[in-house]
Parts: structure tokens; sequence; C-alpha cells
């Protein structure tokens, strides 16, 4: 593998496109990864290196790529789903047990996703947090079941957001990849 440096933007443009067109004439499909803010730049360099057209060079970025080889399954950002997470507890916060006195910190909704965050990377679900309350409630301090039943709520609602809008988050991104 070659490794092309370039000092600025346009440079890199310049020399990816120049890769692209010179690699198009070997090889019958040629893809670039490139982010969103300069895939438009990178097509209109190829159109102009090619003599104004191409077929088998695709400038895409990945989350596109990806959503195109999976049936449209969507992304969301983790700004989306900080979004989705404050939809879900304004939804729900008439049946909070712990949470009621934080409804009003702005920071919840992203604690609550970073929270979501870190349990999906620990490969916890909400099956794994049910079981908790389930089998260790007598062993938990009431505040900490408290906390552990409105956690366990907010994240197999947004579970279930993800699921019935055909969405998968970042956290989820690269292993649904890798299935597919």
């Amino acid at each position: 593998m070659k490794v092309y440096n370039a000092s600025t933007i346009s440079n890199c443009i310049k020399k990816a496109s120049q890769l692209a067109v010179l690699n198009s004439k070997s090889f019958s499909n040629v893809l670039i990864f490139a982010e969103d803010k300069i895939t438009l730049s990178l097509e209109l360099e190829i159109c102009s290196l090619s003599g104004g057209g191409f077929m088998n060079i695709d400038v895409c970025t990945f989350k596109r790529y990806i959503s195109s080889k999976n049936g449209g399954l969507s992304c969301l950002s983790k700004e989306s789903s900080v979004m989705a997470v404050r939809k879900l507890i304004l939804e729900n916060q008439s049946i909070f047990s712990c949470f009621k006195n934080s409804l009003l910190k702005p920071n919840l909704p992203i604690l609550l996703y970073e929270l979501i965050s870190q349990l999906k990377s620990a490969k916890i679900s909400p099956l794994d947090l049910n079981k908790v309350i389930e089998n260790d409630s007598l062993n938990l301090s009431s505040s900490l079941l408290y906390k552990i039943k409105d956690i366990l709520l907010i994240y197999s609602k947004y579970e279930d957001y993800l699921t019935q809008n055909s969405l998968i988050d970042n956290n989820d991104y690269l292993l649904y990849c890798e299935g597919n």
C-alpha cells in the first residue's frame, strides 16, 4: 500500500482524483471514500481529469456506502441519537422513578446516551439490565434499583426506536457492517 501526503485539502483532492482516473483504466471499479464535505469537489475534479465523465469511479462517504449495501438502513449520528434519547425522556417522564428530579438538567439526554453507548460497548443489553433487576433487586439499594429501572426504560425504548425506524447508531455501525 502506498501512502500519499497532501499539505492541503485541494492538493488531496487533486492527487486522489489523479489516482482514481489512472486506476480506472486498470480496474473495473474504483471506489473513493471521502468526507461528505469534499465528495462533490472530488467528483468535479475527476470529471475534469477524465474529460467530462466517468462510469467506473464511485465517490462516497463510508456511511453512504454501507447504507447502499444494506438496503438503505440508516445510521444515526451521535447528535441524532442524543435527540432521540431526549424525545424518549420527554415521552416517558411521567413513569420515571429516579430521574424525575433530573428532567430539568439539559445534559441528561447526553449522559444517558453516553451510558447506553458504554453499555452497548460492554455488550450489556436491556435484557441483561432486566435480569439484574429481577435477580439482584434485594441486594441493591432502592436508589440504585430505581436508577437501573429508569436506565432500562430509556435503553429499551431507544433500541425499539432504532428497530421500528430501521436505524442503527454509531455503536452498532461497524458491528452491523461486519455481520453483512
